[in-house]
């Protein structure tokens, strides 16, 4: 583990800069570029501006055993806060509410095949319905809306609608993210789905409970947290499945905060993180014990933040410099750099969310930080 990327960044591309030179920071430390994530697409039609904001999709290699499968990646639709309501009035059309990318390999139990599947909507008779449609490697558009959704070639898949008493259409973010079935051993798809959250999944299958328990949409709705086994480093330097799970939790204001001054000469929890079991890899580069690990966030110098010691790995953000502390649950604390970029260019509003973020050769977090991107060293 190199890197935790606290970040509202791109899929195919790390949003704060794809170089992978060496770069010098301010204090003539040597700084290793992000390597890119391990999702191939530069633009998916359905997202549309949104294809490149990473928190709404998710993309990883599925566990297969010991081992991984192939990449998979969803995208939510650029629409999905609307699909609901469009599904309710389209008469029994399909409506499209995520698009999923396949880098060559066959994910049967959700019809998924290479190339370019898209998710649907749809409702007859009054009861929601969900299907996968294959395009292939060479088409991307998803029809909008689909005329017959039961005649069309693919596979149609159970859908669940989860609802917590006292939510509102608001507390659903219009994400979507892979979720794991603890008994099957396999994948199915979380999604916003009007005033609730979706749970798209083949016949019979079940559910995750959640590592953590709590109150508040952040720690039940799952499109704001998200859980999945982590990876380690394999012998032969590819990565494998640790079989420890761990999620990652953003606090519930997280998205209130879209000025750097919120961070100004203060830390400022963003995020938390709970680890089944201990991972040394993970505590020796991000501090992360078994149980919950704090992180905060602070911007300043490293006097007005109070770091007592400046941490190896520094660089400067193009506005100001950013630090981060690691509270591990055994209450160890390690201070990091952050570089932060601004992505309020992009006049997206991003959920305040996190999500493990797969990379070529790592994995790491994201968390969103103020309306752009934080990299912690």
């Amino acid at each position: 583990m190199q890197l935790l990327i606290l970040a509202a960044s791109a899929i195919g591309i790390v949003a704060c800069g794809t170089d992978r030179r060496t770069a010098r920071g301010p204090l003539g430390l040597a700084v290793q570029a992000p390597v890119t994530e391990d999702c191939p697409q530069d633009s998916i039609p359905l997202s549309g501006s949104i294809t490149h904001v990473v928190g709404f999709h998710d993309c990883q290699r599925f566990v297969h055993g010991t081992t991984y499968d192939s990449v998979y990646a969803i995208f939510a639709s650029a629409q999905l806060a609307t699909v609901a309501s469009r599904v309710q009035s389209a008469g029994g059309a399909g409506i499209p509410a995520a698009e999923i990318y396949s880098r060559g390999g066959t994910y049967q139990p959700l019809g998924i095949e290479p190339g370019y599947n898209c998710l649907y909507f749809f409702e007859p008779a009054g009861q929601l319905r969900a299907k996968t449609v294959p395009l292939g490697p060479s088409t991307a558009v998803c029809p909008d809306p689909l005329a017959d959704p039961g005649a069309a070639r693919g596979k149609e898949l159970e859908v669940r609608q989860v609802t917590v008493a006292g939510l509102a259409d608001a507390d659903y973010p219009p994400v979507t993210r892979w979720q794991s079935d603890p008994v099957n051993l396999g994948q199915y798809i979380g999604i916003k789905c009007g005033a609730a959250w979706c749970e798209v999944g083949s016949t019979g299958f079940k559910s995750e409970p959640a590592l953590l328990t709590g109150t508040g949409r952040t720690y039940s709705v799952p499109g704001w947290y998200d859980e999945q086994v982590l990876a380690v480093p394999a012998a032969d330097g590819s990565l494998r499945p640790s079989g420890v799970r761990a999620a990652i939790y953003p606090v519930a204001d997280l998205g209130q905060h879209n000025d750097a001054a919120d961070f100004s000469g203060r830390w400022v929890q963003a995020a938390t993180v709970v680890l089944e079991a201990r991972l040394p890899e993970y505590e020796s580069k991000l501090n992360f014990d078994p149980g919950a690990n704090r992180i905060l966030l602070c911007v300043g110098s490293s006097g007005e933040c109070e770091v007592p010691e400046l941490p190896p790995r520094c660089t400067a953000s193009a506005d100001s410099h950013w630090w981060a502390k690691i509270v591990s649950a055994s209450g160890r604390v390690a201070y990091r750099c952050v570089t932060h970029r601004d992505h309020s260019a992009l006049g997206v509003d991003i959920p305040g969310g996190a999500r493990w973020r797969w990379l070529t050769n790592d994995e790491t977090g994201w968390i969103r930080c103020t309306d752009g991107c934080c990299t912690v060293h």
